[in-house]
């Protein structure tokens, strides 16, 4: 089953949240293609859920998750249950 926009949003925002990681890292890791995963990132970017941060032992700068993203999770994990209650209710 294909995941929707949000979802990937949600699991790159997991995947940089406790440290940076490059862009060739969340494709590799979160098995995305690697062709959408830099658009996506710079959505993120725009929207303030990921911002650049220095990589230890790196030139480059990695994405780490923001305290945005961080809300963005918990509101998705949030939606997620909700959805899940009301489909067993109804």
């Amino acid at each position: 089953m294909a995941r929707s926009k949000l979802q990937v949003i949600k699991e790159i925002l997991e995947y940089c949240r406790y440290a940076p990681k490059r862009i060739s890292w969340i494709y590799q890791s979160l098995g995305l293609d690697s062709a959408a995963v830099p658009k996506t990132v710079g959505v993120c970017l725009k929207s303030g859920l990921l911002e650049e941060a220095p990589m230890e032992n790196y030139l480059r700068k990695g994405y780490l998750t923001t305290k945005a993203g961080v809300e963005f999770i918990r509101k998705y994990h949030e939606l997620t249950a909700l959805l899940q209650e009301t489909v067993q209710v109804g």
